[in-house]
């Protein structure tokens, strides 16, 4: 019996995979030489999880399409509510400038070759993205630091459109990798499949993700952007009451 035409889009890949953020108060995490070392690691897992192309890969082809949602900039939320934020998606800092966040959501398409699929498999991996930036409200929008926040959380947008760029080629070798070694055969065998696909894409994703993040997430970046602005961003730091930031609520 042919197998049938699939789309699944599972929760690991919808929710939130990656916020990044300009941040003021404790020594950030990606600045230490765990996070250099953790860069070493994920260098060396991607290998291990895209493998090598096989002998079986003209069988099995895998159209990516990509569709860039909008970028919002949203100006509506305060520090503490930015703080809280970083919070949530695992980033703890004292104070929270600006945020940068991009929801995407990865599915895939899987039409068999042939009867039954015994001349391979045609696939379609579909991915959104809805892109945010968080400035926060304290800053004026004619200020000069809500340009420089503006400008720090716009890069990492722009590193997030290069990784997706430039991830034609890992998802050639993921694909033969899970789906040409062996080919599926029913449709259970299918099913799992496209499960450990997008779990290893969201991994191949971060690791092509992090280290061009952590290039600009150091205590010294942000030194020197705090400096900026004649004192204005160092300013508003000092006005910050010290209080429990109230909840930023769903974004």
């Amino acid at each position: 019996m042919p197998l049938p035409t699939l789309s699944h889009s599972p929760s690991l890949v919808s929710a939130t995979c990656c916020k990044h953020f300009f941040v003021a108060g404790r020594r950030p995490f990606l600045g230490t030489v765990l996070g250099a070392l953790m860069r070493t690691l994920l260098g060396a897992l991607l290998g291990t999880i895209l493998g090598a192309a096989t002998s079986h890969a003209s069988s099995v082809t895998n159209r990516v399409l990509i569709e860039h949602g909008k970028l919002v900039i949203n100006h509506d939320k305060s520090i503490p509510e930015i703080t809280k934020a970083q919070m949530f998606g695992g980033f703890k800092a004292d104070i929270g400038l600006g945020l940068y966040q991009s929801r995407m959501t990865t599915e895939l398409e899987i039409k068999p070759k042939g009867e039954g699929g015994a001349s391979g498999l045609s696939i379609t991996t579909r991915i959104k993205t809805s892109p945010v930036i968080y400035i926060a409200k304290e800053f004026p929008a004619d200020s000069c630091a809500y340009k420089v926040v503006l400008k720090h959380e716009w890069q990492h947008y722009l590193f997030d459109r290069d990784v997706l760029r430039e991830l034609n080629d890992d998802i050639y070798r993921l694909t033969q990798t899970v789906f040409a070694t062996p080919m599926p055969k029913t449709q259970a065998e299918l099913e799992r499949a496209q499960k450990v696909f997008l779990q290893k894409f969201k991994y191949v994703y971060e690791g092509r993700s992090f280290p061009l993040h952590s290039r600009i997430d150091s205590p010294e970046s942000y030194a020197e952007l705090a400096g900026q602005c004649q004192g204005e961003i160092k300013k508003r730091l000092s006005a910050v009451p010290d209080q429990a930031p109230t909840p930023a609520g769903r974004q």
